[in-house]
């Protein structure tokens, strides 16, 4: 019999890593070095080294404004075996093939990626006048309807090191003012849709929803479309049937 038949054996580093990344996917909310160490003893340099080869991999996500870090794409992927993007896409395209054709406009669903909403889906109607193809594009936080809506979810902390950089002006509907913007974005947070009303583009308004996953946001779906089409009044008569599906997709998630 060899010696160490019979033995479990681990490997200190491996240990380690796995103890930061379990603490990373666990958090509610993007975890700082200092409250790693907190918890795990280690000293900020291991830490650090450690993040950095799990941040380059993708199973963590650093943010660049609060420094702080949170899950990455590569875990989603590990847990469905697919690109997450596209298991995202395959379980909610159906439900905006359902909303584009009951509004008859366009249907989006994005991400939260590198500050900024990442456009991965796009369903349009049969409309000649619609939106642009936003495939592929990001879009501003501060001023589009699911921009705001990621926004809202934000910590005090991470919200204020947002607004410290000038709210950029994308049309004369933008809000630049970041009081005005906090006070919109915690009525954003009690209602639990978003707006953009002119905004972004002018001739363009949209509502966005959230999908979540243990109550953070992990898609956005939006339907917009041109605005002398569809008013503020028609977008938030669509609230509450477009919140009843994203907690159907939310569900199918978990």
């Amino acid at each position: 019999m060899m010696a160490n038949e019979g033995k479990t054996t681990t490997v200190q580093s491996v240990e380690r890593a796995l103890d930061l990344l379990e603490l990373v996917a666990n958090s509610e909310q993007s975890i700082s070095i200092m409250e790693l160490m907190e918890k795990t003893g280690l000293n900020r340099t291991t830490i650090w080294r450690i993040l950095g080869t799990l941040e380059k991999r993708g199973y963590i996500e650093k943010d660049e404004v609060t420094k702080n870090y949170q899950r990455g794409v590569k875990l989603y992927q590990l847990v469905r075996g697919n690109d997450s993007y596209s298991y995202l896409v395959k379980v909610i395209q159906p439900y905006m093939e359902e909303i584009s054709k009951k509004y008859n406009e366009t249907v989006i669903l994005s991400v939260f990626q590198n500050k900024k909403m990442y456009n991965i889906c796009q369903v349009d109607p049969e409309q000649t006048v619609r939106l642009m193809n936003y495939t592929n594009t990001f879009s501003p936080l501060h001023c589009s309807s699911n921009g705001k809506l990621q926004l809202s979810y934000f910590t005090e902390e991470e919200l204020e090191s947002y607004l410290m950089y000038p709210l950029e002006e994308f049309s004369s509907f933008t809000i630049t003012n970041r009081q005005a913007l906090k006070k919109q974005l915690k009525e954003i947070s009690q209602q639990k849709y978003s707006l953009s009303i002119g905004e972004y583009d002018e001739s363009e308004n949209a509502i966005s929803i959230a999908i979540e996953a243990n109550n953070n946001p992990i898609a956005f779906i939006t339907l917009g479309g041109p605005a002398f089409r569809i008013s503020e009044k028609d977008l938030r008569e669509a609230a509450p049937q477009l919140l009843e599906v994203a907690k159907e997709i939310s569900s199918k998630l978990i």
